[in-house]
């Protein structure tokens, strides 16, 4: 993160996107993942506390931390492991996916169920003070 804060111009924003720590799913992950080599022990999920923290000891000023996408990464995963995009339909299923999470979400965009983050950082416009 501070790299990224680092390279990133001042009033610059940065959104971003990871999975949310849910201890009953961390478990299925676990077992589902223990033969994935895509998948190393530094794979992480976070606390939307933990977000917090992680993006804003960057230096970064933290805007927004959220919980989206009620049904979609748990539906489109199980969906890989069967192999379906092999069908072709995987567009149209990304946006049945899609809607469904817009509309558990309601007008606020957020659910308390939301499997993944969105976090949204601003780099100050005022030049560091360097001592």
């Amino acid at each position: 993160m501070v790299e990224i804060a680092r390279v990133l111009a001042p009033g610059g924003v940065f959104v971003c996107y990871d999975p949310r720590f849910i201890t009953p799913l961390e478990m299925v992950k676990k077992f589902l993942r223990r033969n994935d080599t895509l998948f190393t022990k530094d794979h992480k999920s976070f606390r939307v506390d933990e977000y917090r923290e992680l993006i804003g000891s960057s230096g970064l000023e933290v805007t927004e931390v959220r919980t989206v996408d009620t049904l979609g990464p748990l539906v489109a995963t199980g969906l890989d492991y069967l192999k379906v995009g092999r069908l072709g339909v995987g567009p149209q299923i990304a946006r049945v996916l899609a809607a469904a999470d817009r509309l558990i979400e309601g007008s606020r965009g957020e659910s308390p169920f939301g499997l993944m983050l969105v976090g949204r950082a601003v780099k100050s416009r005022a030049p560091e003070q360097r001592s």
